[in-house]
Parts: C-alpha cells; sequence; structure tokens
C-alpha cells in the first residue's frame, strides 16, 4: 500500500469484518480464513461476500447474504476538476455534476460499488456501465444500487447481483 494512513484504514476495514462476521455468528478464526479468489477478491473460505471501502476517515464494511455479489465504495465529498467530471461521466450525469459539484461522488460511488460487486474492476469498465436511479447495467446485467448516508461530508453505495433488502447499519 501506498502510505501508511491507507494500511491504517485498510486494517481498520478488516476489524469492521471481523466485528461483522462474529455478529453473524461466524467463529472467531474466519478472518484468519481470509485470503483471494482466482480473480483476486478478497475472500473468507467458508465465509459470506464482502466489500470494503475507505476515504479520509470514513471506514466502511459490506456483508452479503451467501452467494450474493457486493461492492461497496465510500468517498469524501472534496472538490473536483470539470475535466475529470467530462471524462468518468455520462452526459446527463455530467451536467448535473456541473451545476452541483458534490452530486459527482454520488454518480461515482455507484459506479465504483457496480464494477466491484462485478469483481472485474478498471476506469474503463467505471466508464462503460449505465447509471440508473435505482441499478446499473454493466455486462448485460441489472445491478441493483441503494445510496447510503453513512457520514456528513460522505457519498456511499451499495451494488449487488440481487435487489438490496433491508440493510443493518452498525455505527462502531
Amino acid at each position: 500500500m501506498r502510505s501508511i494512513e491507507a494500511r491504517r484504514r485498510t486494517l481498520a476495514g478488516l476489524w469492521l469484518l471481523d466485528h461483522g462476521l462474529r455478529a453473524r455468528g461466524f467463529d472467531d478464526g474466519a478472518l484468519a480464513r481470509l485470503g483471494f479468489s482466482a480473480d483476486g477478491r478478497p475472500e473468507i473460505d467458508g465465509g459470506p461476500p464482502f466489500n470494503i471501502s475507505h476515504s479520509e476517515a470514513l471506514v466502511a464494511c459490506a456483508i452479503a447474504p451467501e452467494g450474493a455479489a457486493i461492492g461497496l465504495d465510500v468517498e469524501a465529498r472534496r472538490p473536483r476538476s470539470p475535466t475529470r467530471l467530462a471524462r468518468l461521466l455520462s452526459g446527463d450525469e455530467r451536467a448535473i455534476a456541473l451545476a452541483d459539484p458534490p452530486r459527482f461522488f454520488d454518480y461515482w460511488c455507484a459506479r465504483e460499488a457496480t464494477v466491484k460487486a462485478s469483481g472485474r474492476v478498471g476506469l474503463a469498465r467505471i466508464k462503460a456501465l449505465t447509471l440508473h436511479a435505482d441499478h446499473a447495467r454493466l455486462d448485460g446485467l441489472d445491478w441493483p444500487l441503494r445510496r447510503l448516508e453513512l457520514a456528513a461530508g460522505y457519498a456511499a453505495c451499495l451494488a449487488s447481483d440481487r435487489p438490496i433488502g433491508d440493510i443493518d447499519l452498525v455505527p462502531l
């Protein structure tokens, strides 16, 4: 990892994951089974799908039902260059984000969460998907989205390959 702060946020995410696993009844050694799938995604042998995201002072972890794909992205709302907006968003999104710059992060989080849920990340994939009010379209599939209010000054979004039901938010 590039910085000590990034390592600290990752460790905090793993701590959240451990807490969430224990709350869901997984044994104390579940986190010790952390590894990587064939496509490079973090996974826990015998554990549920999960995703960790962090930005500045916020760290979040999502744990999905067994067999579901999950993607989570959180972003601090901060000033962004209009030229960066232009190349990362669709025309309609770009117009809205240029009129209301913090909205860029709503779109970005939805896009990033979707590609994370799909298991194949990358800037080209982020730009390739089509974003709708409550879902994204990527790889010929619809990915349900749920925008989250986790903390003031942050955008956050969950994406999954299944409808997203009730969410238990546990602030720690």
